[in-house]
C-alpha cells in the first residue's frame, strides 16, 4: 500500500501581561494522508493488489485550548475527522468533527478536583486507565468527576465516576472507582528500603435489559506493592474481576458467568553500565469494557483496563498506525 503521510503540528503558548488574569496555553495538529493504489501487493496475476478507496484523502486534526487562572484550570478539544480519519482508526471516527473533549479543573496543595472530561490510572493500568494516544487512535477518557486528595506526604486517595468516551459519545456503562496510595518509607523509618502500598476498586454498571442472568454491575479489586532497595527494585499487582460474561464483537457467547484474574510481577536490578528487568504476568477471563458489547473490538474502544505488553515497546510512527495492545484473550 502506497501512501504519502503530511504530518502538521503547531504547539502554541501564549501569557497575558498581567500574571493575574491567567494565561492561555493549548495546541493545533493535523496528520494527513493521501493514499495511492499499489499493485506491488498482488498474490497473483489476478490480485489487483490494493485499491486505493473514494476518499483517497484522509485527515486528523486537533485543536486544544486550556486556560489557568489561579487555582483553576479550564480547557476544551476539537477534533475532526474528515473527510475521513486515517486508516488504521475505528470507522466512529470517520466524517466526524465535533467537540470531543472539556474540563474544570480546581487545584490546591491537598485537593485536587476535575469535572468534565479527564484520565486517570490506578497502579499499572491492569484494573483501571483511561489515556490519549493520537498515533494509535486512542481516547479512553472518562466524562464526569474526579477527585484526589493528598491529606500528608505518604497518603493519597483518588476517586473517579462516570462514562468512557467512544469516538463523539460516551459508554452506556458507568464507571465508578477508588484509589489508595500508601508511601511506607515516608511514613516510617525503613532504612535502604523504599516501599509503597496501594489498593483499588473499579466498578462498571449497565443496564441488563430483561437477561435476568446478566450482572448489571461487574466489580474488581486489585492490591500492589513496589520496592526498591539498593539496586533492586520489583513490585506485585493482584487483581480479581466478578463473574461476568464473555462477548466478543458485540455478541453475548453465552449467558454462562466467568470470574477473571490477573496478577503481574515485575523483578530487577541496576547499576551504572548495567540493569537487568524481568517480568512475569497471569492473565485469566481478564477482559474489562465500559459496555459488555464491546468485547473483542480490534481498536480497543472502551476499554476500562490497560494490560503493558511484555516485549520492549518502540516508538509507533505515523506511517505505521495500527492499534497495539496486549491481548487478554485467554
Amino acid at each position: 500500500m502506497k501512501k504519502l503521510l503530511l504530518c502538521f503540528a503547531l504547539a502554541a503558548t501564549a501569557t497575558s501581561l498581567a500574571q493575574d488574569n491567567g494565561y492561555f496555553f493549548g495546541g493545533m495538529e493535523s496528520n494527513m494522508q493521501w493514499l495511492l493504489d499499489d499493485d506491488g501487493l498482488k498474490m497473483s496475476d489476478t490480485d489487483p493488489g490494493f485499491i486505493a478507496p473514494e476518499d483517497q484523502f484522509r485527515a486528523n486534526n486537533y485543536f486544544q485550548l486550556n486556560y489557568t487562572l489561579g487555582k483553576f484550570t479550564a480547557g476544551v478539544q476539537y477534533e475532526a475527522y474528515l473527510p475521513s480519519a486515517l486508516l488504521g482508526y475505528s470507522p466512529d471516527f470517520d466524517g466526524g468533527n465535533g467537540v470531543t473533549n472539556y474540563y474544570l479543573n480546581f487545584k490546591s496543595e491537598t485537593l485536587d478536583l476535575t469535572g468534565g472530561y479527564f484520565y486517570e490510572q490506578f497502579g499499572s493500568g491492569l484494573i483501571l486507565r483511561s489515556w490519549e494516544d493520537r498515533q494509535l487512535g486512542i481516547n479512553t477518557a472518562l466524562k464526569g468527576v474526579r477527585v484526589n486528595f493528598t491529606p500528608t506526604d505518604y497518603l493519597e486517595f483518588t476517586g473517579v465516576y462516570g462514562n468512557q468516551r467512544n469516538a463523539f459519545e460516551v459508554s452506556e456503562g458507568v464507571i465508578q472507582g477508588l484509589d489508595g496510595n500508601l508511601d511506607v518509607g515516608n511514613l516510617v523509618d525503613t532504612g535502604d528500603i523504599d516501599l509503597r502500598i496501594g489498593g483499588s476498586y473499579v466498578g462498571r454498571y449497565e443496564d441488563r435489559g430483561t437477561n435476568d442472568t446478566i450482572p448489571s454491575t461487574v466489580n474488581a479489586y486489585s492490591g500492589r506493592a513496589d520496592f526498591t532497595f539498593k539496586n533492586v527494585y520489583g513490585g506485585i499487582e493482584v487483581v480479581y474481576k466478578e463473574p461476568d460474561v464473555i462477548a466478543n464483537e458485540g455478541m453475548i457467547v453465552s449467558n454462562r458467568l466467568y470470574d477473571g484474574s490477573a496478577m503481574q510481577v515485575n523483578l530487577g536490578y541496576a547499576q551504572r553500565g548495567f540493569g537487568i528487568n524481568s517480568t512475569f504476568r497471569r492473565l485469566e477471563n481478564f477482559s474489562f469494557y465500559a459496555d459488555k458489547l464491546a468485547e473483542g473490538n480490534q481498536f480497543n474502544q472502551q476499554l476500562i483496563n490497560y494490560v503493558p505488553a511484555l516485549t520492549k515497546q518502540q516508538d509507533y510512527l505515523l506511517t505505521n498506525i495500527y492499534v497495539y495492545n496486549s491481548q487478554q484473550d485467554c
